[in-house]
């Protein structure tokens, strides 16, 4: 919604999930942002081709602000997603109007049994995190074998 609400057309908000990206969409700037965007936020590296479409459109200080901006939204989706941060009713409403973008992050809905969410994440951890005595072996083992 704060796309819409600075300009940013429909056409291009359903599509920077999109690879490759539709010919006519963006301008070759905004190309170079959403590749680089989807690599960053894929947690892939950003390759020679993907840099250098960014050094044609923009200044090494230009590329920082992108950097940082693309690193702050997904540290700020990471948090709502982790957190289950509640949404205000507005946004949840634009984002039902929206029909949620192809590839936008799915928006924490406040009806959803908050007690559900913690026990999954809960269970999850328990399975995922070895207990303190497999880290106590596994250190022990690891100082032995330095011996």
């Amino acid at each position: 919604m704060l796309g819409r609400s600075i300009g940013i057309s429909g056409e291009k908000l359903r599509h920077p999930g999109d690879d490759p990206l539709p010919d006519g969409i963006y301008s070759e700037a905004e190309a170079a942002i959403v590749r680089y965007a989807q690599r960053s936020t894929r947690m892939l590296n950003i390759d020679e081709a993907t840099y250098m479409a960014l050094t044609k459109q923009f200044s090494v200080e230009q590329i920082i602000d992108i950097c940082l901006n693309v690193g702050l939204a997904q540290i700020t989706n990471r948090f709502n997603a982790t957190f289950l941060t509640d949404v205000d009713d507005y946004i949840l409403e634009a984002n039902e109007k929206a029909g949620r973008a192809a590839a936008a992050c799915p928006i924490h809905d406040p009806a959803r049994d908050r007690a559900s969410v913690v026990r999954d994440v809960a269970a999850f951890s328990r399975a995922a995190r070895p207990s303190i005595a497999d880290r106590a072996r596994a250190a022990r083992s690891r100082h032995h074998a330095c011996e």
